[in-house]
């Protein structure tokens, strides 16, 4: 347990420590931001770059690539039968639920900036407990992902880029006094004692750096008067270790404690991968930024000696020891000419240099080269491709095996990740609980309890199907191998990025393929009469009119049709009039029909025997 003071002095170490990459990250951010100023000794200026900026381009069009693909889970049941299958997808739906509530699309996007860009990035994984407690709207307590800038994350050393969780690691952020008020005010009150003691008066708006100190037991708040300063607008800032200074005379950097708690994890709940290198971080770009600079700078000074030449110098030049005399000015509106006398105008023109250009375009061809942007990037096409085939040939020979080797990370990322925010839910939300899911097939929420669904195990597996392909080439890829008949369709949708339900998107495909084929029957039908078109204008009318699927105008019209078919009219009737059909189309009704001849005979007889009858009483 380690206390304000001693992480105060080890986040001095980190300081220095991290210097040397820091400030390559520090160059990195302030090409990418615009924030670059170019000193012009020259001319005795300093000018902003003004042209195009392949840092910017680099790092956002490699960023977008990688993000705009999810990864797959996969969890297998640990016991044979069907309750374990449950559970195992329960818990797939869970780490979905997660990612839902993380917002992970948009935590990715920031992350592969930083990743291209620094080399690097660092996540947490902790319960929502005090003042950090978040806001999910209506979802439930579930542990926080929260993603930061590796220029505010200080993780101690590993031995191996593949040890994806540090030994510890403290964070910084910037956080006003009337912040420290709100959530600590206790607290507050030593810190601004010992600030009145070194005579400063700070406002609601000053600014204090807040330390988070996260090892295997623990998470430590705490503020310090170690604080940024920036040494130059628009150049690099870097932490000031106050010592012997204004702000605490005579004392070094200073900690003062927020908040403490355990974390009852048992492992660093901190996340912090990097980029495959030699022997320390870099980014992708690192190596352009002279090249920029250099680029930027010559073209300042072209532009410059093309404004000169606009408007050139002109001179007098006397003639020996004659003393110049302008004997009339010219008046070009009347077509006066002007003289000199003892003297001769000479005109100066300042002409750019002819390699200039050359050295801009071969400036900018060797940031290409170094960075691996390619022309595509900017919408533009190389000279010396003439084929789509080539063309994104040699751009996945610049692109793809860079993001193949991101997602290859953050398999393991997301997949720790997940596995912290398991045994995190398990020790701080272990209630019974629903969260909403998004892009796991038909499921919309999921219903669990922590440990009950994560006591059987909480590995599992996060793959990027087809690493190195982003969405659009990945769709490519897909169809010519279905194409090809090298892959199912089934198997095509289970590896798009785009359907979240392979199960339902079949089950609409083949409704959608079964109404083509009711369509097409229809069709025919009535083309052949066999329909009358008093049905078919029905249908039209269900469909249209009252907005009924296909299947259920056919089925009323159907219904319909038998009644109709059924009932009876008698003679003359309009029921029994084929309209618009032919006749024995089915669109008439059937007539009554008559009396069986028997009845008719047995009638008559018993008619002629009333008369019978009559005519003997009579007599």
């Amino acid at each position: 347990m380690k206390s304000a003071q001693e992480i105060t002095e080890l986040f001095t170490e980190r300081v220095h420590s991290h210097s040397a990459v820091q400030t390559q990250m520090r160059a990195v951010r302030d090409t990418y931001n615009g924030d670059l100023v170019l000193p012009l000794p020259e001319i005795d200026k300093t000018e902003k770059p003004s042209i195009a900026n392949l840092v910017v381009q680099g790092i956002d069009q490699m960023a977008t690539r990688f993000a705009s693909r999810m990864p797959q889970t996969r969890t297998e049941a640990v016991r044979a039968g069907e309750a374990a299958r449950e559970r195992a997808d329960d818990r797939n739906a869970v780490f979905h639920g997660y990612w839902t509530a993380w917002k992970l699309p948009m935590q990715q996007a920031q992350r592969g900036r930083w990743w291209f860009g620094y080399g690097n990035s660092a996540s947490t994984v902790l319960p929502q407990v005090g003042p950090r407690r978040m806001a999910l709207g209506e979802c439930p307590p579930i542990p926080e992902l929260r993603s930061w800038n590796p220029l505010d994350a200080y993780p101690a050393a590993r031995a191996n880029v593949w040890d994806l969780i540090p030994e510890d690691c403290i964070f910084t952020t910037q956080r006003s006094v009337a912040w420290l008020h709100a959530n600590y005010p206790a607290q507050a009150a030593s810190v601004m004692h010992a600030m009145e003691q070194a005579g400063m008066k700070p406002q609601p708006d000053t600014l204090f750096t807040v330390l988070m100190y996260i090892d295997d037991t623990e998470v430590v708040v705490l503020v310090t008067t170690a604080h940024p300063r920036v040494s130059h607008p628009g150049l690099l800032d870097a932490y000031q270790i106050q010592a012997g200074s204004a702000h605490l005379a005579g004392s070094a950097a200073q900690g003062f404690e927020l908040h403490r708690f355990e974390h009852r994890m048992g492992v660093t709940p901190v996340v912090h991968p990097t980029r495959v290198t030699l022997d320390r971080i870099t980014g992708q770009f690192d190596e352009i930024l002279g090249m920029y600079e250099t680029q930027a700078k010559l073209h300042s000074l072209n532009m410059h000696a093309v404004v000169r030449s606009i408007f050139p110098e002109t001179w007098l030049v006397q003639n020996g020891i004659e003393e110049i005399d302008v004997a009339e000015y010219p008046d070009p509106a009347r077509g006066r000419y002007g003289r000199l006398r003892g003297g001769r105008v000479e005109v100066v023109q300042t002409n750019p240099g002819l390699l200039t250009n050359n050295a801009i375009d071969r400036l900018e061809r060797n940031q290409r080269v170094t960075a691996g942007v390619p022309a595509e990037f900017g919408g533009e096409s190389p000279t010396n491709v003439r084929t789509d085939r080539r063309g994104l040939t040699v751009q996945g020979a610049t692109v793809d095996f860079k993001l193949a080797e991101a997602h290859t990370v953050f398999e393991h990322v997301i997949r720790t990740e997940n596995m912290l925010a398991a045994v995190c839910d398990q020790a701080w939300h272990n209630t019974k609980k629903m969260i909403p899911v998004s892009g796991f097939g038909r499921r919309s929420k999921v219903e669990y309890t922590p440990t009950e669904l994560f006591e059987e195990c909480i590995d599992h597996q996060v793959t990027y199907r087809y690493v190195g392909s982003d969405a659009a080439q990945l769709t490519v890829r897909l169809g010519q191998k279905v194409g090809a008949g090298m892959m199912s369709r089934e198997t095509a949708m289970e590896n798009d990025p785009d359907i979240d339900d392979v199960d339902a998107e079949m089950d609409r495909l083949t409704v959608q393929q079964l109404t083509d084929a009711q369509i097409q029957g229809l069709q025919a039908r009535v083309s052949q009469g066999a329909v009358p078109e008093a049905d078919v204008a029905r249908i039209i009318e269900l469909v249209e009119m009252d907005r009924m699927p296909l299947y259920k105008a056919v089925l009323q019209v159907q219904k319909e049709a038998q009644e109709r078919q059924a009932a009876q009219a008698p003679a003359g009737a309009a029921e029994l009039q084929p309209g618009l059909a032919d006749a024995g189309a089915g669109a008439e009704s059937a007539p009554i029909p008559e009396p069986p001849r028997g009845i008719e005979n047995l009638r008559a007889g018993l008619f002629q025997l009333a008369q019978t009858s009559q005519l003997a009483n009579r007599i």
